[in-house]
């Protein structure tokens, strides 16, 4: 899976497909964004729920028409624990009307956790993302996370445009046995 993560960084930096406007698709929904977020995540183990918070950075990029790819990175801790997670994506987008694209991604997620061993991890996604309103997008999407203890759930966005260029955002995400909000602010280019 590192060769994934590889072939696609190459891919982003050799691409020169662009869309009409740099990452934006003809149903109106932004791809070329970076973006940096609070992030809260719950973890829960048998009847014990487990709060860790800090940050995360996260970018998307419209490589052709229909091909982007993703890549984020979050570390949250509660004293003494630290996770780390680094994930990298491959996705295609298909129109399913005027303002509406049906989204599925594939990728490779590494993570580390204060005093054990890395996992890798596969996440999936099929979702829809939408331009409700010329400044407001919304998005929803099932999870499935291949892993030693695979995982599944949903995960729901909304994102606001301050203007052409800046722009606000939500996330929300539940999985089999955690939960993660985050709140940032992010640039399109």
């Amino acid at each position: 899976m590192k060769k994934l993560f590889a072939i696609t960084s190459l891919a982003l930096l050799t691409s020169t497909a662009f869309a009409a406007e740099a990452g934006k698709s003809e149903t109106g929904v932004d791809y070329n964004e970076l973006s940096a977020s609070y992030v809260s995540m719950d973890l829960t183990s048998g009847s014990t729920t487990t709060t860790l918070t800090g940050y995360g950075l996260a970018a998307t990029y419209l490589l052709t028409e229909n091909f982007f790819v993703l890549g984020s990175y979050t570390s949250v801790e509660k004293s003494p624990t630290t996770i780390a997670m680094t994930s990298g994506s491959v996705g295609y987008r298909l129109p399913m009307a005027a303002n509406t694209d049906a989204v599925a991604t594939i990728g490779y997620s590494y993570t580390t956790i204060t005093n054990q061993a890395h996992q890798d991890s596969y996440p999936m996604t099929l979702g829809v993302r939408a331009a409700v309103t010329p400044d407001v997008d919304l998005g929803a999407n099932l999870i499935y996370v291949e892993q030693s203890d695979a995982q599944s759930g949903f995960g729901a966005s909304i994102k606001y445009k301050i203007n052409s260029n800046l722009f606000v955002r939500g996330d929300y995400r539940s999985l089999t046995d955690s939960s993660q909000y985050s709140i940032g602010v992010g640039m399109k280019f």
